[in-house]
């Protein structure tokens, strides 16, 4: 009785952490950050928190066909991106970029939430990306 389905609310609202809090001041919790302040009064103002559990995403949406749903989309989203890292097996790229999103979307993700895990694992790809845009050094006529 401490809180009402959102239908989607909280999905939405954990979408907008994406957005640095600079550019929207008024960004609202992301969903673990509601948990503790709704369950644990006082601790998030303190600095402690309290795992997330990835069930409790779609449950706020709507119950337990919430989390029937979202857990079979996050199920979908993460074998597409399996099989899109496993067609690129050969690319040097491609495995050290699932060898940094395999933790965050998979192990991780079990207490981080769905939209948790999505944002963890674009976080941890960064580096990769920033070297991947980088151009290409060149040494002594050759490229490296």
């Amino acid at each position: 009785g401490e809180l009402n389905y959102s239908f989607g609310g909280t999905i939405v609202d954990d979408v907008l952490v994406f957005i640095p809090r600079p550019l929207y001041h008024e960004r609202p919790l992301q969903s673990a950050e509601k948990f503790v302040e709704i369950f644990y009064p006082g601790v998030r103002e303190m600095g402690g928190g309290y795992g997330f559990f990835i069930l409790q995403d779609g449950h706020w949406v709507a119950g337990y066909w919430g989390v029937f749903f979202v857990m079979c989309g996050f199920g979908y989203v993460v074998y597409s991106v399996y099989w899109v890292f496993l067609s690129k097996k050969h690319s040097i790229q491609a495995v050290l970029a699932y060898a940094l999103a395999f933790p965050a979307l998979c192990v991780f993700s079990l207490r981080v939430g769905v939209i948790g895990s999505f944002k963890s694992t674009v976080i941890s790809l960064i580096p990769l990306i920033v070297l991947t845009l980088l151009p290409p050094i060149k040494r002594s006529g050759r490229t490296v």
